[in-house]
């Protein structure tokens, strides 16, 4: 049998919609049938059109980062790439359905792996009629949090200078890691705003909560910073994101004692009357370019027990209600509440 023929047959299983567990199989005979002949693409458009707009939604896996649905996800995006040239806006209809269905938020410096819609995406923004599909369906969320996440970076990133706000990407950095969180949390605020003192307003629950955020950098002395932070930033100006070798710091407990003293005190500044609740998150290992290795924590060395020790008589004492350890490349999280100790979630 011809590859063409193959590709004919997986198409006519795939429209019959029963073969969830053959869906990879049947999609790679069709990428191979697409790349023998090239007026494949051309004599099936509609049949390969009807197969992406019937499995848009059926992409993703009760596992958040189960290997399947990247590859469910690959597959998909590889027979609907053909199709952006002649269909661009059916094919955008149903990526806007596909990124519904995803469980992340985007994270531009998060492995790219975990992104495999994103290709299309960026085939898509560049035909003017999908891209404003996109940034409608971005601003009414109909495309959920993925895909507003990444018309939000793709629109700063094209809007901002060549060499970036520092002030604009210290928030955009702190924004990524609440999102994280809350997709760890399983909630999702209904409204959230970025600013300063404290980092971010959300509200939760019709609760407004105020949350800072601060980024732990082991190995940071107590004066002068984090020469290692210093030199992963020097490295990535130099080679880009090749990957490379570094140092990395087990020095975790002083810094993050530091920390947790400094936002303490820093708290005692805030307006409270506008907010319900105040938290704090202190992030490590935070997926962020020039700072993966200088951010790393030594998840295995971290207890509930050590960050008792480290912060007993100082959080009890101050304005936060609830403070976290977010350990994010380690999917790590500890939680302390006021009244209560540290515990890992």
């Amino acid at each position: 049998m011809s590859n063409k023929e193959e590709g004919i047959r997986a198409l006519e299983t795939l429209l019959s919609g029963h073969c969830d567990s053959s869906f990879i199989g049947l999609c790679v005979k069709v990428k191979i049938a697409e790349e023998a002949s090239p007026e494949f693409v051309c004599e099936f458009k509609d049949q390969l059109l009807q197969v992406i707009e019937l499995y848009a939604e059926k992409l993703k896996d009760n596992i958040l980062f189960d290997t399947d649905l990247l590859s469910k996800e690959s597959c998909w995006v590889a027979i609907a790439k053909p199709l952006v040239e002649k269909e661009p806006r059916r094919v955008c209809l149903a990526a806007i359905r596909a990124c519904k269905e995803h469980p992340n938020y985007f994270f531009p410096d998060k492995n790219p792996c975990n992104y495999q819609l994103v290709p299309l995406l960026e085939l898509l923004w560049e035909d003017p009629q999908a891209r404003e599909l996109l940034i409608e369906a971005a601003k009414t969320d109909k495309g959920g949090h993925f895909l507003t996440s990444w018309v939000k970076h793709k629109m700063t990133a094209q809007e901002a200078p060549i060499q970036g706000d520092a002030r604009e990407q210290k928030k955009q950095q702190e924004e990524g890691i609440l999102r994280c969180l809350f997709d760890y949390l399983g909630c999702r605020p209904t409204r959230m705003s970025m600013g300063e003192s404290p980092d971010c307003v959300a509200e939760i629950a019709r609760k407004r909560i105020g949350i800072e955020v601060t980024i732990l950098h082991p190995g940071e002395k107590e004066t002068g910073g984090s020469p290692l932070r210093r030199q992963e930033e020097e490295t990535i100006r130099r080679i880009g994101l090749e990957p490379h070798a570094m140092w990395v710091s087990l020095d975790w407990e002083g810094p993050f004692q530091r920390r947790i003293k400094e936002k303490v005190r820093r708290a005692k500044r805030f307006n409270r009357s506008s907010i319900d609740k105040l938290w704090l998150v202190v992030a490590a290992s935070a997926p962020i370019r020039g700072a993966v290795g200088s951010t790393w924590a030594p998840g295995f060395d971290v207890t509930a027990e050590k960050l008792y020790n480290l912060t007993a008589g100082v959080l009890e004492e101050s304005a936060y209600d609830l403070v976290f350890f977010y350990i994010i490349m380690e999917n790590k999280l500890f939680r302390w509440e006021k009244g209560s100790s540290w515990e890992e979630l």
